[in-house]
């Protein structure tokens, strides 16, 4: 007869049967199980078994304890020898540091080719839950997951004792439960979305006087109305750039945008622009080179005597 265990780990639960049952021996019933043993001629490796002290947290040692309470119970509560010399050589050979692997059902005479079924279906989890990594991940429901099977094959041999049958396949099943569920995959994250960095804001411009960097009135509110774009924005980019238009040579017209674009910066950092804040802050002069109007060498031009301001960030592309 085999142990009932229906609590976590290595607790058991006896099954409460009448003396002739747990003698029983049956040869028309196909039954492994041979009767009562005769006092004091317990086999070496039940003994043995019965002393042995698993140590360890790993698959193994939990093995060796779900398999010992086995033989502790066969002997000590249901005096079957038999049964309790069955699971007293997966407890040494688990102790030998040998593999210990779940009942092959065709090994076993089952009656039923339903329960049969059953059993190989079950196993089947088992073996696929060990390919998962169930021993290392899981140690110890993964040992109660085995020990059941096998005693669930055991006793469906033998096949009189339905509630044991019942108790081991449904210990079985809602340790595998458990194991299967710690065992899924987890949902692979949603991929982050492609984002590429593009301008976010119109061109802010701010113009000048002739040949001068002053800041006007105009300017400096055109500058306020950019720094307020920038309030709802995130992982801003901020780009200056000073421009001057073609009256003059090149060479000062290259200082006088730089001086220009310099002076926006400072009125920026003035007005609460917290440039260290920001993903990247490119200030750069491009003197007579870039017009927004195109005009002769040495013609004067509103239009071109300016600083724009961009901002940029990072949008969603599909």
């Amino acid at each position: 007869m085999v142990k009932n265990i229906l609590l976590t780990g290595a607790a058991t639960l006896a099954f409460v049967l009448l003396p002739a049952l747990a003698s029983a021996q049956s040869e028309d019933a196909g039954l492994r199980h041979v009767g009562r043993h005769i006092p004091g001629l317990a086999d070496d490796d039940i003994v043995r078994a019965k002393a042995l002290e698993p140590v360890g947290d790993d698959f193994r040692a939990h093995l060796a304890r779900e398999y010992q309470q086995l033989v502790i119970f066969e002997t000590d509560e249901m005096h079957d020898w038999r049964d309790a010399d069955y699971y007293a050589e997966k407890v040494m050979a688990l102790g030998d540091n040998k593999m210990v692997s779940p009942e092959l059902v065709e090994d076993w005479e089952i009656e039923d080719p339903a329960d049969a079924e059953a059993l190989g279906t079950a196993r089947g989890r088992l073996i696929a839950a060990f390919d998962k990594g169930a021993k290392t991940k899981l140690p110890a429901d993964t040992a109660v997951a085995q020990a059941s099977y096998d005693c669930w094959i055991e006793q469906q041999e033998e096949n009189f004792q339905l509630d044991h049958i019942e108790a081991c396949k449904k210990r079985f099943e809602d340790v595998m439960a458990r194991i299967e569920a710690a065992l899924k995959p987890k949902p692979k994250p949603a991929p982050a979305p492609k984002t590429e960095w593009q301008q976010v804001s119109d061109v802010f411009t701010v113009y000048f006087d002739f040949d001068s960097d002053a800041l006007r009135e105009d300017a400096r509110q055109e500058i306020d109305r950019f720094v307020a774009s920038l309030e709802d924005k995130d992982k801003v980019e901020v780009a200056v750039t000073g421009h001057a238009d073609r009256a003059g040579s090149n060479e000062y017209n290259m200082a006088l945008s730089q001086r220009r674009a310099d002076n926006v910066r400072a009125a920026l950092i003035e007005k609460g622009l917290k440039i260290g804040d920001l993903e990247k802050f490119d200030l750069k002069a491009v003197g007579e080179s870039e017009p927004a109007v195109a005009t002769e060498d040495n013609v004067r031009e509103q239009a071109n005597r300016r600083v724009e301001l961009r901002a940029f960030g990072l949008v969603e592309v599909k």
